[in-house]
């Protein structure tokens, strides 16, 4: 009852809109009326700057951040147990039901739920291998996605745990999901990159 209780909570805490709700209480607008039509913390930035993007992006990773924190060290959850309540924060945010299913693209949640897990050098060697991908291309869904198939190897390496590697599978599979559209064109590599294979 107790992983069940805990799985419901940071599920229903991943699919607050607090982007959405953002830019409505600051800004008086509707940020999914910007750019992409994305309910997160991106489209904040681009809708009102730094006076709605900190307050969204922090919001976001907060609400992968505390259920899966309190759980690690308040309750001491483990295991699968642990795989399921990692999740449901990020899947949550990606197919919000207050927003009819239509969430974020769950980056932010992510960067919250690994932090929990592993502590922030866990979350900046992620941020790393994001930007190294991005150093070599432009396009954001195709540095997200890669950047996270380089952390699962880099997890499997150094941790060799069973359920730190479902946790960031799984991952990978919902935000696949909720870039697909953007990944269609593939990767643009950088034009001092193409140089280099002239």
């Amino acid at each position: 009852m107790k992983i069940l209780i805990l799985t419901l909570i940071s599920f229903i805490s991943g699919s607050i809109p607090f982007s959405v709700l953002t830019g409505y209480v600051l800004l008086d607008k509707d940020i999914r009326n910007f750019r992409d039509g994305n309910p997160g913390a991106g489209n904040a930035w681009i809708a009102g700057g730094w006076i709605s993007g900190i307050p969204a992006t922090i919001l976001d990773f907060s609400k992968g951040f505390i259920p899966v924190f309190i759980s690690i060290y308040k309750f001491e959850i483990s295991g699968w147990a642990l795989v399921l309540i990692a999740l449901s924060p990020i899947l949550a945010h990606a197919f919000s039901p207050f927003l009819k299913f239509k969430g974020g693209k769950a980056v932010a949640a992510t960067f919250g739920v690994w932090t929990a897990l592993g502590s922030l050098h866990i979350s900046l060697i992620l941020a790393i291998f994001i930007g190294i991908i991005f150093i070599l291309q432009s396009e954001d869904s195709w540095s997200i996605i890669m950047g996270m198939f380089l952390f699962l190897f880099y997890l499997f390496i150094q941790m060799k745990d069973i359920y730190i590697t479902s946790i960031c599978i799984g991952n990978i599979v919902i935000l696949i999901v909720k870039h697909r559209y953007f990944m269609k064109n593939g990767m643009r590599l950088r034009p001092y990159i193409k140089k280099i294979f002239r």
